[in-house]
This record gives structure tokens, C-alpha cells and sequence, in this order.
């Protein structure tokens, strides 16, 4: 007998997908996604409609939240506001409503407001903890902060457990290709150009090369799972690592024109490429480990490359 039941928004997606096969062995799921069931012989399912989201989450014991338009979608910023806040609220009401107590809810790291186009400055410290300023600009990042607010106001009512994840870019097998193949091409060019004090790069790749690979976030979930932890959290998902070549800070100077008064020197000593992202949150309460790093990843893939 399987131990409880969860409902997974967005579980037929690709990481919904990853998720539920995490928690298939120990969680009796409900797949609960507008997109065609005909493979699990279920009616599809639109979280923004409420009277079947309701259907569809009574009698469960936990919910996962991932259900949203991701980042990567071409939809208007309206879109993504609406549809990813409402979404929100209406899980975590309906969830409530039907005596859920515990949620597990997909946030991102672009709550924090980062990227390349960044025109706010540096972060406040690095590595970038769950302590750090939201400010986000894009209707993404706005959406995802808003889905924390409801998130953490629901904690608040009695016998609650909200956790938030913040995965960082998700990396799926496709899109490791992708980037191996892209970083081939970037190895092929010269590195150095204007008057030689700084570096032109390839457009850099999403999130300041911060990266997770699918198959760790859908084990941080399982992890927030079974810790149930009492009102609100947030953690970080990110690897160990980045895809960054010449350091850490050395690219956020190039990045933002200057380095922050705080940073965890013994941190990127240890690493000089670990992440922007600080998961060491997550490691110490929920007992997760990202399984994949950046140059082992390479490495495999050089070997089983070979004749």
C-alpha cells in the first residue's frame, strides 16, 4: 500500500513527468494537467477551472505545484501573470478547502531578478541565498514572487506546510546537447577583444549559466515531501556548479561591471565556478544533493562519445 496521496499540477509536463516517477513507488498520484490524458486514461484538466480542480484534488493528502506557463513559453506578459498567479491561488484555496494541509509549490530563481539584461546592479552577496531581495522585472519573475506571497499567507493558517523550491534553469537531456554543442562552437573562438580588458562572449546561457538537471529537482520535491516541514520554506535548486569557464567572479564582474561587498570567499576558493545560487539550504533540512555536475557530466559524455 502506497503512503499517501498526491496530486501533481502539471504533472504531465517534463518535469511534472520526472516528478511522478519519482514519487510513483511510495505516493498513490493524481495527475492533475490540461494537456491530453489519453495515455493514463484521464480527463484533462485545467487548474484555472475551478470546479474541476476541485474534483480533482478531493480526498488528497499533499499537493505539488507546478503547474504554470514556463518562462520558455511565448505567451504575453499578461499571460504569464494571470495564469500563473491564479493558478496559485486557486490551488492552495481549493487545497485548503478540501482539508489539504501540505504543499509543495514550484517557485524560480527568477524571483531574485537576475539574468544577463540585468539593469539593477549586482546581487547583495554571493552566493545568492533564499535570504537575498526579489526583484524581479519580467512578468515570469513577478508571476513566480506573487505565487510566494500567496504561498506563505496561506502558512499561516492552522496545521500548515508550505514549502517553496526555487529551481534554477532546468536542464533537460535535450538541452545539455544543446549547450555541449554550443559550448564546442564557443571553444572554437577567440576569447579576447576590446583593447583586451574584457571578454566578449556568445549570448551566455540562461540564469548566469546557473543550471539543475531535471531528475535532482524532481528529488528535492520527494524530499520536501516526506520533511513536511511545519509553515513556511523556501529553498534553492540549483547544481553545484555552472557552466561558466573562467570563474565565478570573474564572469559576474564581467556581468554587472562590479562584485558585491559580501561574498562566501571560502565558497568559490573550494569551487571557483560553483553557482551564483547558495543550495546549501537544502542540503542541510532536506537532506537533497543535486546528482549531477557540469564537468563529470562532460566528462561521461566525452567517454561515451569515444570509439
Amino acid at each position: 500500500m502506497k503512503d499517501i496521496k498526491v496530486a501533481i499540477t502539471g504533472g504531465a509536463g517534463r518535469l511534472g513527468r520526472c516528478v511522478a516517477a519519482t514519487l510513483f513507488e511510495t505516493c498513490e498520484l493524481t495527475i492533475v494537467d490540461k494537456r491530453d490524458g489519453a495515455a493514463s486514461e484521464r480527463a484533462p484538466i485545467d487548474v484555472l477551472d475551478r470546479e474541476m480542480l476541485a474534483t480533482a484534488i478531493a480526498g488528497q493528502d499533499a499537493i505539488i505545484h507546478l503547474a504554470a506557463i514556463d518562462a520558455s513559453i511565448n505567451a504575453s506578459e499578461h499571460a504569464f501573470y494571470e495564469t500563473n498567479t491564479l493558478a496559485a491561488w486557486n490551488v492552495l484555496e481549493l487545497g485548503y478547502s478540501a482539508g489539504v494541509r501540505q504543499f509543495v509549490i514550484c517557485s524560480s530563481s527568477s524571483v531574485y531578478g537576475f539574468s544577463q539584461s540585468n539593469k539593477l546592479g549586482s546581487p547583495e552577496a554571493l552566493p545568492i541565498d533564499e535570504s537575498h531581495s526579489c526583484r524581479p522585472s519580467s512578468a515570469y519573475g513577478l508571476s513566480k514572487q506573487v505565487t510566494e506571497v500567496i504561498a506563505e499567507g496561506f502558512s499561516r493558517r492552522p496545521d500548515m506546510s508550505v514549502t517553496v523550491l526555487r529551481p534554477c534553469f532546468v536542464a533537460f537531456d535535450d538541452l545539455l546537447e544543446q549547450m555541449c554543442s554550443e559550448r564546442e562552437e564557443r571553444n572554437k573562438l577567440p576569447k579576447a577583444v576590446d583593447s583586451g580588458t574584457k571578454h566578449k562572449w556568445i549570448e551566455p546561457l540562461p540564469i548566469l549559466r546557473s543550471w539543475v538537471d531535471p531528475e535532482s529537482v524532481a528529488d528535492c520535491f520527494r524530499c520536501a515531501l516526506e520533511a513536511k516541514l511545519p509553515g513556511f520554506h523556501v529553498f534553492n535548486v540549483n547544481s553545484d556548479d555552472t557552466f561558466i569557464h573562467d570563474g565565478t567572479l570573474a564572469y559576474m564582474k564581467m556581468t554587472f561591471g562590479e562584485l558585491p561587498d559580501r561574498i562566501d570567499q571560502v565558497f568559490y576558493a573550494q569551487n571557483t565556478r560553483a553557482s551564483i545560487f547558495d543550495n546549501r539550504l537544502a542540503l542541510s533540512v532536506l537532506g537533497w544533493t543535486p546528482r549531477v555536475d557540469w564537468r563529470k557530466f562532460l566528462a561521461s559524455r566525452t567517454m561515451t562519445s569515444k570509439p
